[in-house]
């Protein structure tokens, strides 16, 4: 409305100024099309990259669509403007393009990164995992414990005590159990009160029910129990001990086991799937029929 008004008043300079401003400040603004045509048809305003002044205005809305996360629509227009040369704006762009999800891209930008820190370490390894390069992306994480995880039993530093976990999990996750309890058993080692102990020790039981070897699986399960009493995890881990039971042939001792969940966690997830393994159902409470208000009924 201000810049309507400047407009009717004849002062184009000040109706740009505020059309420019909204167009910073707020992508995405309704009538976007119609502010653009406006700015054209006023010589000199449309925003033109080849003007310092106007590259400055593209700046200040990729700083606006970045702060609310519309990252592709800022990698347009980042693209448009000459690349980076300094380190921090490598960095800049290599983590806008992660955000945009063009992981291939972001990997080779991360990988041209001279003197890398933490966090472009980081999210290098996260890249190298999303586009398949499991070995680069543990290279990465081994790197990065070594060099900032320390020696406490929990790392002060979250960003290590994730990228040590990370280790076991790639091998996990490409199926390579015997490798993933081996190296989850590292990290436990390693960082024995880890803010990812209690996943630790749950991939660690699911590695072995994996590889079928059912017994050391319970031994881990209750392993978790014993470190974790307070998890969410632990009706988790009596949910599998029973289905355990029931894989090595005794269907009473999972049926105990079930029966004794519903008991324990009734509302845990882990209930449901003990109902459905035992068969049992609830009938739906019956839903009664809308009535008004009996003011209303007299209206």
């Amino acid at each position: 409305w201000l810049a309507r008004a400047a407009r009717d008043q004849g002062d184009e300079a000040a109706e740009a100024r505020l059309l420019k401003k909204i167009w910073t400040l707020h992508p995405g603004f309704l009538r976007e099309r119609e502010l653009l045509a406006r700015l054209a048809e006023t010589v000199g305003e449309f925003p033109d990259l080849k003007k310092p002044s106007h590259a400055a205005l593209v700046r200040q809305r990729i700083a606006t669509l970045e702060r609310a996360y519309h990252w592709k629509e800022a990698l347009a227009l980042r693209d448009q403007l000459p690349p980076p040369t300094g380190p921090k704006g490598r960095a800049a762009l290599a983590r806008v393009v992660l955000k945009a999800r063009d992981y291939p891209r972001a990997f080779t930008l991360y990988a041209a990164l001279k003197n890398p820190g933490l966090g472009e370490l980081f999210n290098h390894a996260v890249v190298a995992t999303r586009t398949g390069n499991y070995a680069k992306a543990t290279e990465l994480y081994r790197g990065i414990t070594a060099r900032f995880g320390g020696e406490d039993q929990r790392p002060s530093n979250k960003t290590a005590d994730q990228a040590s976990y990370k280790i076991g999990y790639l091998a996990y996750d490409s199926a390579r159990f015997e490798t993933a309890i081996t190296e989850f058993r590292a990290h436990l080692k390693r960082y024995p009160r880890s803010r990812y102990a209690e996943s630790t020790r749950w991939f660690i039981a699911w590695s072995l029910i994996k590889l079928h070897r059912l017994d050391a699986a319970k031994g881990a399960l209750g392993r978790l129990k014993q470190h974790h009493p307070r998890s969410s995890m632990v009706a988790a881990a009596d949910y599998w001990v029973a289905r355990i039971a029931g894989m090595q042939g005794d269907p009473e001792r999972q049926r105990k086991g079930l029966s004794q969940i519903l008991d324990d966690y009734p509302v845990s997830s882990y209930a449901w799937f003990a109902a459905h393994a035992l068969g049992r159902t609830w009938k739906p409470r019956p839903t009664p029929a809308p009535t008004l208000r009996p003011e209303v009924e007299e209206l």
